[in-house]
């Protein structure tokens, strides 16, 4: 959209301050006051969504070091530690135990 001498302008910063950005030149663009709403609001949504998906990785971590902790799969909801495969045909090796537990400052995956 092009300008007009009675348009409502608005200097936005290209990246948001709070997102690192330079309170410089390079830094600023001029839109109409309405785009920049819809920038800002834009902005908003990404950076909650951004949020939300975080969080949710960060509940998927502690429910999998807790299944682990528990020597359960995560995934399954089933003990580890079963020997034979899924079929219980015993001429297959089982897998071995898998024990999530935490070493000093970091988690560490132990096969028993």
């Amino acid at each position: 959209m092009f300008f007009r001498e009675d348009d409502v302008m608005e200097v936005d910063h290209k990246i948001p301050k709070s997102k690192g950005g330079k309170d410089s030149y390079d830094n600023w663009q001029l839109l109409h006051r309405h785009c920049h709403d819809t920038k800002t609001a834009t902005d908003l949504a990404k950076a909650k969504a951004k949020e939300r998906e975080i969080v949710e990785r960060f509940e998927r971590v502690k429910a999998i070091a807790k299944a682990y902790a528990n020597n359960e799969d995560p995934n399954l909801k089933q003990s580890v530690d079963v020997p034979g495969n899924k079929s219980d045909c015993n001429s297959v090796e089982p897998k071995p135990t898998k024990r999530l537990e935490k070493v000093e400052d970091k988690w560490v995956m132990r096969y028993a």
